[in-house]
Formats: structure tokens, C-alpha cells, sequence
């Protein structure tokens, strides 16, 4: 919250400005009710060669009608499961991530072993990213959220203390070790 208040996190969205107008008992009871809700996974990890051709629908891709197929290349292509779940807005939306093929393996070797000058993902977020402490866990999560991140903080986008060892690290990755790493920590189960 401190983060988003102060503008080295997000400081074009929405969350600076609701952080900035929030008392210090209602940042508290926001922390209370969100540190103890138990995070469900909603992605399923699928590698592969080709993708449903996709197309904008507000604010996700949906596979064209046609039916038509496309080379995934050296993308994450995330897309709901259920449209009629996902446009009520409903909790229980779940999502298929698109990877490249092999990309999971190679993201799990770079999260164990690093890569180039860059250190393992486990060093700091933890086996099988589950986290250590005040480092959040990336087991689960959406590869695209991970990805935007990532450059986020390649970008400097992401200012606050913490984020400054990232900062180092992701300077040493190419887009394809990003969306490897992002594509193994999501296949993982929080």
C-alpha cells in the first residue's frame, strides 16, 4: 500500500489513488481481510506449438470464431475458460495460459540455477516459489501478470525498497527467459 501511495508502484492505475485516500484503520482492515484470503490458482498452464486465433473482447483475447489457428512464437496467450463466467464478473473464472512448448522446463531451470549473471528465482522467492517472507510467492500466479512485472521492473517502473534486487536480476533476462520463468512458476501449485 505504502508502495502504490507513494507512486513507485502502478502510477498510472487505480491503486495509488485509492491508497492515497484511505485512512490508516481502513489500510489496516484492508490488509487484515486480503492477508487472509487463501489463494486458488485460476490458470491452467498449457504448452503449445499453435494457439486458437485471438481477438480483443474488452479487456481479453477470445478465440476467433473460426476456428482458425496461429504459431505461438515467443508469447503468452491467456485467455478465460468460461465467457459467460468471466463477463459476470465471477470469482470462479478460470483461465488457460498458452505457452510455448518447452517452455516450463526451461523456466524451471532457471528458477533453480539462474541463468547468464542472473541468480536462481529460488534463491530469494523460495522451493518451488513459494515465497520467503516478505518475498512474495510466484507459484500459481498468472504468467502474464508475472511477464508484466518483470518488465515493470526492467522499465523502473517499480520504485518502492524492495523492489531493487529485481531490478539487477531482470536486466540479465531476455523476453523469453521472462515468459519461460513465468510460464514454470505458474504451471507450480501455491
Amino acid at each position: 500500500m505504502q508502495a502504490f501511495r507513494e507512486d513507485q508502484r502502478d502510477k498510472n492505475g487505480i491503486m495509488p489513488f485509492e491508497a492515497r485516500h484511505l485512512d490508516a484503520a481502513d489500510e489496516q482492515a484492508v490488509v487484515r481481510y486480503f492477508s487472509g484470503l487463501k489463494f486458488h490458482p485460476a490458470t491452467q498452464v498449457v504448452e503449445t506449438a499453435n494457439v486458437p486465433m485471438m481477438h480483443w473482447r474488452g479487456f481479453v483475447l477470445v478465440p476467433d470464431k473460426s476456428g482458425t489457428r496461429e504459431l505461438i512464437g515467443n508469447r503468452i496467450i491467456e485467455t478465460p475458460e468460461n465467457f459467460t463466467l468471466y463477463d459476470l464478473d465471477d470469482e470462479r473464472t478460470e483461465f488457460i495460459a498458452y505457452v510455448p512448448p518447452g517452455s516450463i522446463q526451461r523456466g524451471a531451470a532457471i528458477a533453480a540455477r539462474g541463468i547468464g549473471t542472473a541468480v536462481s528465482c529460488e534463491s530469494c522467492h523460495g522451493a518451488e516459489l513459494h515465497g520467503v517472507g516478505d518475498i512474495p510467492y510466484l507459484a500459481g500466479r498468472s504468467p502474464t501478470y508475472i511477464v508484466r512485472e518483470l518488465i515493470l521492473f526492467r522499465l523502473g517502473k517499480r520504485t518502492n525498497p524492495g523492489a531493487a534486487p529485481m531490478h539487477a536480476e531482470v536486466a540479465h533476462l531476455s523476453l523469453k527467459d521472462m515468459i519461460d520463468v513465468a510460464a514454470y512458476a505458474a504451471s507450480l501449485r501455491p
